[in-house]
């Protein structure tokens, strides 16, 4: 993984990535969600293993959901695998996540959801991102904040 991985990246709900710097085991950039309770951008930290011996590479990013407009009490940790298809060359990461998000003692079997998302270079389309909200659970906080 270089500079090759940096630029912009979705997944089936229209959510945004953005890597903008990538260098030496660690990659940062911006996270816009299409869906739930987390309006604007928020900041990506992540890992890559620098020294892939597959087709694949593997990798880890986080969002925690606070930003300037919003803190929507969670965190999601995306973990996964960098791919091109050989055929196509078609770049995806396929990933498993989990979203943490803080809750009341008696509710805390309720904290944490876990998922999955593939990210590509193509923005998908409306009818896309409509089958896959039906469908599955969103990496995004879908619960509103309480207002502080």
């Amino acid at each position: 993984m270089s500079s090759y991985f940096s630029g912009v990246w979705y997944n089936e709900l229209g959510s945004r990535m953005t890597i903008n710097y990538v260098s030496g085991g660690g990659f940062s950039g911006i996270y816009e969600t299409a869906v739930g309770y987390a309006a604007g951008q928020y900041t990506l930290q992540g890992r890559y293993n620098t020294q892939p011996s597959s087709g694949g590479q593997a990798m880890a990013w986080a969002v925690a959901w606070q930003n300037a407009y919003l803190n929507s009490d969670s965190v999601t940790g995306w973990s996964g695998q960098y791919q091109t298809d050989p055929s196509t060359g078609a770049e995806e990461i396929y990933t498993l996540w989990l979203l943490a998000s803080e809750m009341d003692p008696d509710e805390d079997w309720a904290s944490t959801n876990v998922g999955q998302d593939t990210f590509s270079r193509t923005q998908p389309s409306a009818e896309e991102v409509e089958r896959c909200r039906k469908a599955r659970p969103a990496s995004h906080p879908v619960k509103k904040p309480a207002d502080g």
